[in-house]
């Protein structure tokens, strides 16, 4: 498994996003979480989406520095995943 993550700069409307690459090279699906060690406001939501499956969670900073966030990648398959704080 390879994780690869890009973190884009803050603009002047809106905080800074992450871009987070997951690769499997096994001939078998793995699952897990991918922490995310970043400096996260710990009391702020952030939404994680998978941008090839289109779903998405909401999880607060605290969760996602203590926990990360599931993801779900078949034999040989990758995803990618945005994050950015929720906007209410």
């Amino acid at each position: 498994m390879a994780i690869f993550a890009r973190k884009e700069a803050p603009s002047p409307h809106s905080a800074s996003k992450v871009w987070i690459t997951a690769k499997n090279g096994q001939a078998a699906p793995v699952e897990g979480e991918i922490r995310v060690n970043l400096q996260l406001d710990a009391k702020k939501l952030y939404q994680v989406t998978d941008l090839f499956s289109g779903q998405s969670q909401t999880l607060s900073g605290k969760s996602l520095l203590d926990n990360g966030f599931k993801y779900n990648l078949p034999a040989y398959g990758s995803s990618v995943y945005w994050l950015e704080a929720f906007h209410e």
